[in-house]
């Protein structure tokens, strides 16, 4: 088996945009992540949206990221959301509160 060092963004909102279950990538390739981008969005049309008012399952996201036991960073990113941005992190800190402090069954 040969070591790589060529990692991925797994990007929440870029990965089911391309087709992809962000969860499931996580899983299958925990070494590879490099960094990890909480987006959400619709997927027709493809806006990108605020966390929690699009089709991403952040849950279990998290419980993907979890499991692969990496302490890295999450970086949420509220590109191209409609609206006013700061709205936008009004809506954002709340959502993330509550589902970062579910604990892993």
């Amino acid at each position: 088996m040969s070591v790589t060092q060529i990692g991925f963004c797994a990007d929440t909102a870029h990965l089911p945009a391309g087709g992809d279950d962000p969860a499931e990538l996580i899983r299958r390739y925990p070494d590879r992540i490099r960094h990890r981008h909480f987006t959400d969005l619709q997927l027709d049309p493809l806006p990108f949206l605020t966390l929690g008012q699009g089709v991403i399952n952040f849950p279990e996201v998290l419980a993907a990221v979890r499991e692969s036991a990496d302490d890295g960073w999450l970086i949420v990113e509220l590109d191209a959301c409609p609206g006013d941005p700061l709205e936008a992190a009004r809506i954002t800190k709340p959502y993330l509160d509550q589902f970062l402090s579910t604990k892993v069954a």
